[in-house]
């Protein structure tokens, strides 16, 4: 009689588990399970568009036009430079375009021209120090890029840090400079 005891409370807790299980899974979801489905939508578009960014990086660098005599282990010589190339890529225009630049190239270059204050070096003998003309500026690639400044008596070259803000706002930090 003891082991029949044992068997229906064994049996008694099976059942009771079994109910559980099913009543769990037709549990309706929590308020909020709406913001959570909303929100792994945003993140799937959001690893969606970074695919492909990812695949026109990917395009590009393969698309690159290396010398023909040239080894594939090896970089090919000087910076990409705007104006003979175009300095930033398809994807660093966009992300640009994006914060409010309209012309990312011609908008960067312009505002480094207008901020002749981030020459480090003085003037001599009544020169003030300057971009001669925006031919001087050049863009090395999407962070960086390359200016020489005059005051009428001597040149000086300088490399510059630049980032994007929001509403195409422009930061600049001076990396290294010299006068020639």
């Amino acid at each position: 009689m003891g082991e029949r005891v044992v068997w229906i409370i064994i049996c008694v807790v099976l059942a009771a588990a079994l109910v559980y299980v099913v009543n769990r899974q037709q549990m309706p979801l929590p308020a909020d399970a709406g913001l959570y489905s909303a929100e792994l939508g945003n993140l799937e578009a959001k690893i969606d568009s970074m695919r492909i960014v990812i695949d026109e990086m990917q395009d590009a660098l393969q698309s690159r036009d290396y010398d023909s005599g040239s080894s594939t282990d090896t970089v090919p010589a000087g910076p990409r430079v705007s104006g003979e190339t175009g300095a930033l890529l398809q994807y660093e225009i966009r992300q640009f375009q994006n914060l409010g630049l309209e012309n990312p190239e011609e908008d960067i270059l312009r505002d480094l021209f207008n901020n002749p204050q981030l020459i480090p070096h003085e003037g001599v003998l009544g020169g003030t120090m300057r971009f001669h003309s925006m031919d001087d500026l050049k863009l090395i690639n999407g962070s960086w890029a390359y200016a020489r400044y005059e005051d009428g008596h001597i040149t000086g070259e300088m490399l510059l840090e630049y980032q994007v803000g929001r509403n195409g706002t422009i930061s600049w930090s001076v990396i290294r400079a010299a006068n020639l």
